[in-house]
């Protein structure tokens, strides 16, 4: 069944539940299967990976709002618990329950400014995409989980693609929120090459993972680095116009 049965069967959507994302990405479930060739270190080595990758955002609100850095110390000890065999399941439940606390203490979405425009929508996206990242990582742990390991590439992936977006409605304020106009982002954000860029950096990652037997943050700093590099770039400052969206035409 491909992408385009699946997404006319219900009853099919359904029995998958969280599967389904597998179904509609070849690519993902490409990455997933490669995941659960790795041992379990290897598997939360890339989950926590992902979380670093992350965090810099849920910083940035956090200070924003003089709030504390909640995620810090759950990552650090995420990453602790690799390589540590007096960790528990218990410890890692503990993680779960202070990430939980972390979401809760986080704005209602219904308190946020609902315009790309405002910084603090970005920013708050931003850090919703951050705790989710832990949220998977620790679900990874508790079951072992390969593909909540892949969801969590897939998000650090999307979490790029919206900056990119974004970055599209910043440098054009001026164009009305039209299907056509964002169907003309959606393709300037596809055919950019920091998504092809994107997708070999987190295969590089999987590389270092899969050949490094006790996998630690200064294992993957080449790779981490790449990344994070693609993911700073991906939004403009406000005000930055670089042109190009307003000759484009959207779909008949």
């Amino acid at each position: 069944m491909n992408a385009d049965e699946l997404l006319r069967d219900p009853d099919e959507m359904l029995r998958l539940g969280p599967d389904l994302i597998f179904a509609l990405s070849p690519h993902l479930r490409e990455v997933r299967d490669r995941i659960a060739r790795m041992p379990t270190s290897g598997r939360l080595a890339v989950a926590a990976a992902c979380c670093d990758l992350l965090h810099p955002g849920y910083r940035r609100f956090q200070d924003e709002r003089n709030e504390p850095d909640a995620l810090r110390p759950i990552i650090d000890r995420f990453w602790l618990s690799l390589n540590d065999s007096e960790a528990s399941m218990r410890e890692i439940d503990d993680l779960a329950n202070r990430c939980e606390s972390a979401v809760a203490a986080l704005p209602a979405a219904d308190d946020v400014p609902c315009r790309v425009a405002d910084a603090s929508y970005r920013h708050y996206w931003e850090a919703l995409d951050a705790v989710g990242v832990v949220d998977l990582a620790i679900r990874s742990a508790q079951a072992d989980s390969a593909s909540d390991a892949a969801k969590a590439t897939e998000l650090v992936v999307e979490h790029l693609r919206r900056r990119l977006w974004n970055g599209h409605v910043l440098r054009h304020p001026s164009d009305e929120p039209t299907e056509k106009v964002y169907a003309a982002i959606d393709r300037l954000v596809e055919g950019d090459a920091v998504m092809g860029a994107i997708d070999a950096a987190m295969a590089e990652l999987l590389d270092h993972v899969a050949r490094d037997e006790r996998p630690t943050r200064a294992s993957l700093r080449v790779p981490l680095d790449r990344l994070a590099s693609l993911i700073q770039s991906a939004e403009l400052p406000d005000g930055t116009d670089q042109g190009g969206l307003s000759t484009l035409q959207g779909p008949a």
